[in-house]
């Protein structure tokens, strides 16, 4: 699991996707294949997703991936 999903809580609610473990692994592929990070370590993900959270297109995509989640 990714040390950096607590701060992708928000996003979560926005999407209407409930914040469990299930959830929280799609959502770290999800991240780590958008960022093209995925063999990367948490900090770097980290480091990359950060900036993500305060760009509105690039939340609004993260939100919309993570709504393509729920079931």
């Amino acid at each position: 699991m990714s040390c950096y999903l607590r701060h992708f809580t928000g996003l979560f609610a926005e999407a209407g996707l409930e914040y469990n473990r299930q959830n929280r692994k799609a959502a770290d592929r999800l991240i780590r294949e958008q960022l093209q990070l995925a063999d990367a370590d948490c900090p770097a993900v980290w480091r990359a997703a950060k900036p993500l959270l305060n760009e509105p297109e690039q939340r609004q995509r993260l939100v919309e991936g993570l709504r393509a989640l729920r079931p």
